[in-house]
Order: structure tokens, then C-alpha cells, then sequence
């Protein structure tokens, strides 16, 4: 997750230098299956890719292809189910890192899927965390993933009875759901902490309310591009006058030092990310030097 969080953090200074670009999502359907496709190149890593996954009976599959950039040659396929994990994650630990108060440490998260995990792993790599606090709907499921989490850091991790439970009194708030319907109301956010929404990329899906865009005096994104067509709860405050476009500004631009982040502690931040495709190529490469380094893999003359 260090390195992760590192390639992710470079991938996003580079992005608003214009060292990077990236593909937006595409998606195909047929019947109930789904492929979408995204990608990027990293011009300052000559190299581009693509990313591709499918969501068919309910399970999801996801595959990169790398490319060097100068001769265009194949350089790697993988298989990116936890690798996509890891890089949403570290995109949190990104924000946190730029956008939480430096003295953040209760953490409350909604939602305790497949990718919630590397949630918490990245907020605990960016923030010294003395309380985490996580609620989903079911609570055996809860429980469980709280004591899965309690093994994988070393700390206590503890099941909240309610999402409410889970976000009052907390510096951080992570939601992660595939709800499409608010899990947080604006109201139990205290004065100066950070909201980070990674759920649903939908535009019919609004996982936290108006009060929570109202509260925020600065509104990220992980891709200005995307957000129209992806982020449910800005596109819906803007139509009904909340905000407006200008307002929203990417995550990159904090990092490249090109607009301002947190001004004072008393500041409500609000990021929405939905993933990028920049990202996984950022994270690919990553995972292919790993592999490369080891001697993992399987070497195909194609």
C-alpha cells in the first residue's frame, strides 16, 4: 500500500502537469452482462494501457494490457481484481494525505465490501488512527470484516451499530456502498472533517445528501471530465443550484500545488472519486516492475 499510494500520488502531479492523460470510461451492454473501458498514458513512463472489466452474474473481472509507448509492443496482461483494489484505496490515502487535518485520527467508514479493505489500509498508512469505526447493513458481515480489519492493521477495529454511529465524531469518513440512495446525512459530519465518497459511479446513485455538499467549502474530484457522467450527488447539486461546476476542482491540481487544499482545520472538504483509468495504468506499471523484479509472471513470445 506504501508503494502504492506513491505511484498513485506521482500518477496525479504528473496528470495536472499534462505529463498524462487520461481514457474515460466506456461501457457495452448486453442483457443483464456489462463490459466498461477505460485507460491512460504516462508520457513521463512511456507507456499506455487499457483497462477492461465485466460484470456479468454478479461477479466482476478486470484486466490490464500495457504497451510501451516508443515501439507499441505488449508488455504485459494482468489480472487487476485486487489491484484495482489497492489502487482505490490508495486514491483515498492520497486525499487524506493532502486534505485531512494533520491531527486526524477517528476514521468512520460505510461499507464493508470487497474494496473496503484497502480503504482503511490506505487511511492508516496517511494518518495515525487511535479509532476506526466501520458499518454495513448486515451486521454479521460487519462484525466480521471488523475483526478481519482488527487482524490486518494490529488495532482495534470496531463494528458501529449505525451509520450514523460510524461517522459522528469522526475526523475521516470513507463511504463505500453500491446503495443508491444517501447512507449519510450532512448533519452528523463534524466541523472540519473530510468526506470521501467511492461508491457508485452512476448518475441515478447519490450515496451521501445535499447537506453534505452544502457543508463542504471545497469540492475534488478525481477527473473534472468524468464527473458530469459519473457523479450522482454533484450532478444532482448542480441541477437543483447547490453549486455550480466551478466550484469542483481535481484532486491532481491540490497535489501539482496549483489550487489550494485545506486553508483551516474548521473547513469541511468533500472528494468524490470514481476511478480513472490513468490510475490502474499507474498501478499496472507498478505491479509489472514488481513482477519483472521477482521473475513472477509467465513470459509470452506473442
Amino acid at each position: 500500500m506504501d508503494s502504492m499510494i506513491e505511484v498513485v500520488e506521482e500518477m496525479h502531479r504528473h496528470y495536472a502537469l499534462g505529463e498524462a492523460s487520461n481514457s474515460e470510461r466506456r461501457n457495452v451492454t448486453i442483457g443483464d452482462s456489462g463490459l466498461a473501458i477505460m485507460g491512460g498514458g504516462l508520457s513521463y513512463k512511456g507507456l499506455f494501457g487499457a483497462k477492461t472489466y465485466t460484470n456479468a452474474g454478479g461477479r466482476q473481472q478486470y484486466h490490464v494490457t500495457l504497451y510501451d509507448a516508443a515501439s507499441g509492443r505488449l508488455l504485459a496482461f494482468l489480472h487487476a481484481n485486487w489491484l484495482g483494489a489497492l489502487r482505490t484505496g490508495a486514491t483515498t490515502g492520497v486525499a487524506v494525505r493532502h486534505l485531512a487535518n494533520a491531527d486526524a485520527g477517528v476514521l468512520g467508514v460505510i461499507g464493508t465490501g470487497y474494496q473496503a479493505q484497502t480503504q482503511i489500509m490506505a487511511v492508516a498508512r496517511t494518518r495515525n488512527l487511535r479509532e476506526i469505526k466501520v458499518f454495513s447493513r448486515s451486521p454479521e458481515p460487519r462484525v466480521a470484516f471488523a475483526q478481519r480489519m482488527s487482524e490486518v492493521l494490529g488495532q482495534k477495529v470496531v463494528a458501529a451499530s449505525s451509520n450514523r454511529e460510524a461517522v459522528v465524531g469522526s475526523d475521516i469518513v470513507v463511504c463505500l456502498t453500491t446503495t443508491k440512495d444517501p447512507v449519510l446525512k450532512g448533519s452528523w459530519l463534524k466541523e472540519g472533517a473530510l468526506l470521501v465518497s467511492a461508491g457508485p459511479v452512476s448518475l441515478d446513485a447519490q450515496e451521501v445528501d445535499e447537506t453534505s455538499i452544502k457543508r463542504a467549502s471545497r469540492i475534488f474530484v478525481d477527473s473534472l471530465e468524468q464527473a458530469p457522467y459519473e457523479a450522482g450527488e454533484l450532478v444532482a447539486a448542480v441541477d437543483k443550484g447547490i453549486i455550480t461546476w466551478d466550484r469542483v476542482a481535481e484532486l491532481s491540481q491540490v497535489i501539482a500545488g496549483q489550487v489550494q487544499g485545506r486553508s483551516n482545520p474548521g473547513e469541511n472538504i468533500y472528494v468524490k472519486h470514481f476511478g480513472i483509468g490513468v490510475a490502474d495504468i499507474a498501478a499496472s506499471k507498478l505491479a509489472y516492475d514488481a513482477a519483472r523484479e521477482k521473475g513472477r509472471g509467465l513470459e509470452v513470445d506473442m
